[in-house]
């Protein structure tokens, strides 16, 4: 999971290098981009994002299959006391060197777990997402021109502005009739 992070961020360092040299239109269109993954990009970067999206997710599940709006138990194994079964993270998530380090560890000596490998997919697609989107405006920027329904839009707009001004103008021969 900490590779995700690793991309992310040399996608956003990269992005910033080229925002440098590009075209202030082109910067605003890569800018619009990344709104609209900011705040899942933000989540990603914090401090033990992937272990807080973990405890999150496993106790969101646990209260779906106690209200019934989850069917298959979070984990398969016969432990009536297993961690996963009661909402947590199991304590040798902790022991490894990483989050993902220390439920595969677990995991290799646990059967069951079911709810860990959701989380790990929710989190990668989420993921995904997000780097995506930063790929995307970073091929903007490389490529230093709007895309070509961008700039239908912005000749539209500009059209539109200059009949609005056309519109409005005084100093027609009209206008001082």
């Amino acid at each position: 999971m900490e590779q995700l992070k690793s991309e992310m961020d040399a996608l956003s360092e990269a992005i910033l290098d080229f925002k440098q040299v590009a075209n202030p239109e082109v910067v605003d269109a890569a800018d619009e981009m990344i709104k609209s993954v900011r705040t899942e990009h933000t989540r990603f970067t914090i401090d033990k994002s992937y272990e807080r999206f973990l405890v999150k997710h496993i106790k969101a599940e646990k209260q779906a299959f106690q209200d019934g709006d989850r069917t298959e138990p979070l984990c398969s194994c016969s432990n009536p006391y297993c961690n996963l079964k009661q909402g947590k993270l199991p304590p040798a998530v902790a022991l490894g060197e990483t989050t993902d380090d220390g439920l595969q560890a677990f995991l290799m000596e646990h059967d069951g777990g079911e709810i860990v490998d959701e989380a790990r997919d929710q989190w990668v697609e989420d993921a995904g997402v997000v780097i995506q989107t930063l790929t995307e405006a970073l091929s903007l920027l490389k490529s230093n021109e709007l895309p070509e329904d961008r700039v239908d839009e912005d000749a539209e707009e500009s059209k539109d502005e200059t009949d609005a001004e056309s519109d409005t103008d005084t100093d027609t021969p009209e206008a001082t009739a």
